[in-house]
């Protein structure tokens, strides 16, 4: 949630608008509003842009709650297995190599 900034969803759409723009966000890309044509621009409907448009739209999560989910979160992702990627392994040390002298 990006150091709390809460967003309020009221439509199908915005959540997928919102992936998108912190995506961008976690890119340091700037994305542009309108939407181009593609197999996926349906789900962008009914204004085809990329942003959410702000409302009025009070938000009643309570900071309590929001801490209580984060901290369920956190806990569920604690539990998780890992699965390791690639094992660590020792580099081989940077040489130099001699200069001739002519």
């Amino acid at each position: 949630m990006l150091e709390w900034n809460i967003f309020c969803t009221s439509d199908s759409s915005s959540p997928k608008k919102i992936y998108f723009v912190q995506t961008g966000v976690a890119l340091g890309q700037e994305l542009e509003d309108k939407m181009p044509v593609n197999e996926y621009y349906e789900y962008f409907g009914p204004d085809y842009t990329l942003h959410v448009a702000p409302s009025n739209m009070e938000n009643k999560n309570t900071r309590n709650q929001l801490d209580d989910i984060r901290s369920k979160l956190l806990d569920n992702l604690s539990k998780l297995r890992h699965a390791p990627s690639v094992q660590f392994q020792e580099r081989v040390p940077d040489t130099e190599v001699p200069e001739v002298s002519n």
